[in-house]
């Protein structure tokens, strides 16, 4: 969903939007303290529909006299905006009041329905939201279970941060690097993926997702279901299977393209492919494959493409075919392989 559009009448209208208000989980205090960030000039709205849910909750829990309610209600839609935002409250009150004015109806004719829904009060000590880590080293592949049973392979030099335990309106979780994900279905707690500058929404999916924090580029390729992809500066777009979203980050360019299931989803069935590549790109994904460092020595040409395909074959083998065909030597000290030109031989 694309919050960026909404209006005091929106958020109050958003069940999402209602229980963070009411209940104050870490996750979602997480997840709209970051969108705030990204979107200051909307903190105008967002205050002042956080204070008219909050009213409406108040009065129910304590049982308000009508005219002590009218004497907050006139405080609320006097109250103004933080220093900074774009616009304060009284503003966009005088300027949108007929929508103040149904957003309030709205709220006050549900007010039973939010009753039933969120009278179940939150302690006020309860516990903040405990995170775990799990990573894989260059070289490394490993597979992780979520507590809602979703599924996330980890490709190597990867990282993923999640809760303990899930909240009952999001899931969010926090991803660097590449992974395939069979997200849990539960279309009543949206998955979100934070990475880095942009963010993957889904609600029961199967999809790869890469995101280096060093490449130019980071992408999401759908296999199955429907995802969001939304970068930090708003731009968005809904994925289908067979369909791809590819991140510039130099640019802000997002863009949705076809992809080729078969390379993509290679490195889930231990296979490295290559097609048409530059040494340089190969080197770069040998590194992270096998956790070893290339050094080319100066002066070094490695012109051309390569194309190959292998499945759990040794770093030597697959050495010794790019060495031939490119025309290059190379030495093997440890972690280190270090390439050097093919020196041309003489002839008598």
């Amino acid at each position: 969903m694309d919050f960026k559009e909404f209006e005091v009448g929106d958020f109050l209208q958003n069940e999402f939007f209602v229980d963070w208000v009411i209940h104050q989980h870490p996750e979602a205090d997480h997840f709209w303290s970051n969108w705030l960030k990204r979107h200051p000039e909307k903190v105008s709205d967002v205050e002042m529909a956080r204070e008219l849910v909050k009213s409406i909750h108040y009065k129910q829990e304590h049982s308000m006299k009508s005219d002590e309610y009218s004497i907050l209600m006139e405080r609320i839609l006097q109250h103004k905006a933080p220093r900074g935002a774009i616009r304060s409250v009284s503003n966009f009150v005088l300027r949108h009041s007929y929508r103040v004015a149904a957003s309030l109806l709205f709220l006050l004719g549900f007010s039973l329905i939010f009753y039933l829904n969120y009278n179940d009060s939150v302690p006020a000590n309860e516990p903040s939201l405990v995170w775990k880590v799990a990573a894989t080293e260059y070289g490394q592949k490993k597979t992780v279970q979520l507590p809602d049973g979703t599924r996330v392979m980890l490709n190597s030099g990867s990282t993923i941060k999640y809760p303990e335990g899930f909240g009952p309106n999001l899931r969010l979780i926090k991803f660097e690097g590449e992974g395939f994900f069979d997200v849990a279905h539960n279309p009543e707690r949206p998955f979100v993926i934070e990475s880095g500058a942009f963010t993957t929404r889904v609600l029961g999916t199967s999809f790869n997702l890469k995101h280096f924090e060093e490449e130019t580029e980071a992408s999401v390729s759908v296999l199955t279901g429907k995802v969001e992809v939304q970068t930090e500066t708003g731009r968005s777009t809904i994925l289908l299977p067979n369909e791809m979203g590819v991140y510039d980050k130099e640019s802000n360019d997002l863009r949705r393209q076809r992809f080729d299931q078969r390379k993509s989803m290679a490195w889930t069935h231990g296979t490295l492919l290559f097609e048409n590549e530059d040494l340089l790109t190969i080197f770069g994904q040998l590194e992270k494959w096998y956790g070893v460092t290339f050094e080319v020595a100066e002066g070094t040409r490695l012109a051309g493409k390569y194309s190959g395909e292998y499945k759990q074959k040794s770093l030597e083998l697959i050495l010794e075919g790019l060495s031939y065909t490119s025309n290059f030597n190379y030495e093997m000290n440890h972690k280190t392989i270090l390439i050097y030109e093919r020196k041309k031989v003489k002839r008598n």
